[in-house]
């Protein structure tokens, strides 16, 4: 299994991550959104994933594996 991540995308506290399949293409299913919260003190912790489907994001993660 390979997974794909990108950290605060246009400086969003997100964490966006996807499942790369067979095809080489990110599974729009396989998309999960992961708050960031900085604790103020320079920490930043990854919080558990939305309970939301992200699958348009699927695209997002696809243009950057491929440059």
């Amino acid at each position: 299994m390979y997974l794909i991540r990108e950290i605060a995308p246009n400086d969003m506290p997100i964490v966006i991550q996807g499942q790369l399949g067979e095809d080489g293409l990110v599974d729009p299913e396989s998309i999960s959104v992961f708050p960031l919260v900085d604790d103020g003190e320079g920490v930043i912790f990854i919080m558990p994933k939305l309970p939301m489907k992200m699958n348009g994001l699927a695209t997002r993660l696809n243009s950057i594996t491929k440059q």
